[in-house]
């Protein structure tokens, strides 16, 4: 069954480059370029770090106590107890390591480091995990192989019809899944460029359905460019049962053959009860789920996540080819309307009774759904340090997260003055509320931004803002190279560094940094923009061409990329080639 999912995930990373590999680590350009000493020899007074006005504030007790924990892919901050939050970290790399393997037919190598925010529930981090979903296994719900058409005789259901699942009676629980199922968490990227999961944690462990389902969700994000809501959500909870407990598989009613394991452990692609409950008492038509927006009612949490599963469930089991043409029409960035209707073209919505055929389909699979799921091992290496983060560092990552996480991006939020401002109380010369406080004042940052690197002269994110705000060519690009020394695995440091050398006359010592910002993140409109540049000075318009489209097609909220103005300068929209 492996090469089932491997035959329908074909990734060819940079393939519009034929001469191209992927690069096995970063690859850094000799530049004849040292960190500046400017302010080195000044000494800080009081007053230089006053930054707003005000009393100096100390950060809220519940930004202290955090750590951070570091691993081979993984950045986890947390203020969990320590056994917990380490717990956690290993089996981030252990359900990565799975996962990678379970969807590629071949060792692929990602670069960078997933930072994830591992957070007690009841926290300010949790209000931020706006993505609910009902996990497939629980405590009261480890028994495989059952229908709709079984659980309809269940007291349960015969007495909540239309309600939706979460209301089934704990009475039911050894045929039915309730309520507890039903879990929140996030994915996003952070306005730094940082792939980032928001883990709220109730009790003492983390259910690893959901650690799995986020994780599926960057992994989505790095192999399919710009996929719709219901595709993400489907395929990442047909990944996520690799974290499911344990089910059993009893002989069907009035039957002594057993069908299967009669244990079945944690496996990839299996029709897991309580995503079989969840679909059982609610229904969502094809054409809603396909022009889904990725938001779920409150009202109703999770339905259309359940739909989103069914949908890829189905096509998976049902329609494996198509949905491998799909795959591989969104890892080339194709519009993912377009790129269904080449893949599924019985199910063009702009055929009449295209999508009635699809419903009568899903309803078919929901009422008794044939799954066949498969199971990979792979190794992982499990180690972590631990050190301790300060409250203003805490202080910075939720605020970081708040805006982030937002579902529409907005360029001010109402409250980020303030937060800002309680911020720089805290800890005035926090470059990122430095930097961010100086664009929404639209006053220059740099003179402080200065005092930041040489305070925190190991701070990336200090580095890279300072780059950003200097002016004079050899302090901009000094700030980028040590912002990318620091941080290899932030594509925006390596895009800025690539960007800066393109437009200062060394494409050739820009191509490594461009290539390696796009392997880190593949899903960046900036990033792929920064590389059609780099071509662009290479005089490889081609290639400049297809990158600059690529981008286009990437850039999901319209914003104009001044790099593709830069593209068209140098290679001439005269000369590009449809």
């Amino acid at each position: 069954m492996k090469a089932k999912l491997c035959n329908l995930v074909r990734f060819v990373r940079f393939s519009w480059r034929p001469s191209s590999s992927v690069l096995g680590g970063m690859l850094i350009a000799a530049i004849s370029l040292s960190p500046p000493t400017h302010g080195q020899d000044k000494k800080r007074s009081g007053s230089e770090d006053v930054t707003v006005v005000g009393e100096r504030k100390v950060p809220d007790d519940y930004f202290s106590g955090w750590r951070e924990y570091r691993s081979e892919h993984f950045v986890v901050y947390s203020n969990l107890l320590r056994g917990i939050a380490g717990g956690l970290t290993e089996r981030l790399e252990k359900f990565r390591a799975i996962e990678l393997a379970s969807l590629t037919a071949q060792p692929v190598v990602l670069p960078g480091r997933i930072r994830v925010i591992a957070a007690a529930a009841s926290s300010r981090f949790a209000e931020l995990a706006r993505d609910q979903y009902q996990v497939g296994s629980g405590p009261r719900c480890q028994t495989t192989g059952r229908t709709c058409a079984d659980l309809t005789q269940l007291p349960a259901f015969q007495t909540t019809r239309g309600l939706p699942p979460q209301f089934f009676l704990t009475s039911d629980m050894e045929k039915g899944c309730s309520r507890d199922l039903m879990y929140s968490a996030g994915y996003f990227v952070s306005r730094l460029g940082e792939p980032t999961i928001l883990i709220p944690v109730s009790g003492l462990l983390a259910h690893s359905e959901v650690l799995a389902h986020q994780l599926a969700h960057y992994l989505a994000s790095v192999f399919f460019l710009n996929p719709p809501p219901w595709f993400v959500e489907g395929f990442a909870a047909f990944v996520q049962t690799i974290g499911g407990l344990p089910l059993d598989n009893p002989p069907r009613s009035g039957s002594h053959d057993q069908r299967g394991e009669r244990i079945v452990n944690a496996a990839v692609g299996l029709a897991a009860p309580g995503f079989v409950v969840a679909l059982c008492s609610d229904w969502v038509p094809a054409q809603k789920l396909l022009t889904w927006n990725g938001e779920e009612l409150p009202a109703r949490p999770g339905r259309f996540h359940a739909q989103s599963w069914l949908l890829y469930h189905w096509l998976w089991n049902q329609r494996s080819k198509q949905l491998a043409k799909f795959q591989s029409l969104l890892a080339s960035a194709q519009d993912w309307a377009s790129a269904w209707r080449e893949a599924f073209p019985q199910f063009n919505p702009d055929e009449p009774g295209a999508l009635q055929a699809l419903d009568d389909s899903l309803e078919s699979h929901r009422s008794r759904p044939k799954a066949a799921y498969y199971r990979t091992q792979a190794q992982a290496d499990e180690r972590y340090t631990s050190e301790e983060i300060s409250p203003a560092e805490v202080h910075t990552l939720w605020l970081d997260a708040r805006y982030s996480a937002q579902p529409v991006p907005r360029h001010n939020p109402d409250w980020l003055r303030s937060e800002l401002h309680q911020l720089l109380l805290e800890e005035p010369l926090q470059p990122l509320a430095v930097a961010w406080r100086a664009e929404l004042d639209q006053k220059p940052a740099l003179e402080l931004l200065r005092k930041a690197t040489d305070k925190w002269p190991d701070n990336w994110q200090a580095w890279l803002l300072r780059g950003d705000a200097a002016e004079a060519p050899e302090e901009k690009g000094a700030a980028y190279q040590k912002a990318v020394k620091l941080n290899a695995d932030s594509a925006l440091a390596q895009e800025r560094m690539a960007l800066f050398l393109a437009t200062k006359g060394n494409p050739m010592e820009a191509l490594p940094f461009a290539k390696q910002a796009l392997l880190v993140a593949p899903w960046s409109a900036s990033a792929t923009a920064t590389l059609a540049v780099v071509d662009a000075a290479l005089e490889q318009c081609d290639e400049a061409f297809a990158m600059q489209q690529r981008a286009r097609r990437l850039s999901v909220h319209g914003e104009l990329l001044k790099q593709l103005a830069e593209v068209e300068r140098r290679c001439g929209a005269s000369s590009r080639r449809e």
